[in-house]
């Protein structure tokens, strides 16, 4: 019996000084790179991001009226001067930052909705013999507009119940890029995506 239990032994401890012998050895050479895994699924989309007019402001076409701007004359303060025409356009977002920093412009439609004809402003009319000419001067939260001609020819009227010469302003606040041109309505309308 006893050499059965001295070969256990001998046994257990031949495995235990194999386990406390071995020691770790140095990190080998990273193998070769395997192949590239197939594409994963594509995720969910996103919301949907603003449209590009997200900082600019625009107004509606809006009817306009102009009054006679009048000078009393000396000596003689009862003779009375026209000096010019105007009108007024509340327009609230023309904020101090707009005006040093920022751009605003106003257009008229000569045309129709139907079927317009857009101009932006000063808008000069030297074709009809005549030296017509609109003008818009910015102050806060307003836009006066300055003719030489009286409302007859620059102010909106209807026509067979149709509105014509009626205006709009656009502002661009400062910040935005300058890299669309705003004397030309089409393409400050396509590049801000402006509705009709």
């Amino acid at each position: 019996m006893k050499p059965r239990l001295y070969s256990y032994v001998a046994i257990l401890l031949a495995s235990a000084v194999l386990v406390f012998s071995c020691k770790k050895g140095d990190t080998g050479p990273a193998g070769p790179a395997g192949p590239a895994g197939s594409a994963g699924a594509a995720g969910a989309a996103g919301p949907k991001g603003d449209t590009g007019t997200a900082n600019v402001i625009y107004s509606a076409w809006t009817d306009v009226v102009f009054k006679v701007d009048t000078l009393h004359d000396l000596p003689d303060p009862t003779a009375i001067d026209t000096i010019d025409y105007s009108a007024t356009i509340t327009a609230p977002k023309i904020t101090s930052d707009v005006l040093a920093k920022g751009q605003v412009t106003v257009y008229i439609n000569v045309g129709s909705a139907a079927s317009p004809v857009v101009f932006p402003l000063p808008y000069n009319d030297l074709a009809h013999g005549s030296a017509l000419s609109i003008s818009p001067l910015f102050a806060l939260g307003q836009i006066v507009l300055i003719s030489n001609a009286p409302n007859d020819y620059v102010g909106t009227y209807t026509q067979s119940g149709v509105k014509y010469q009626q205006y709009r302003y656009v502002i661009i606040p400062g910040g935005v890029p300058a890299s669309v041109n705003t004397k030309n309505y089409n393409s400050i309308k396509n590049y801000f995506k402006l509705p009709d």
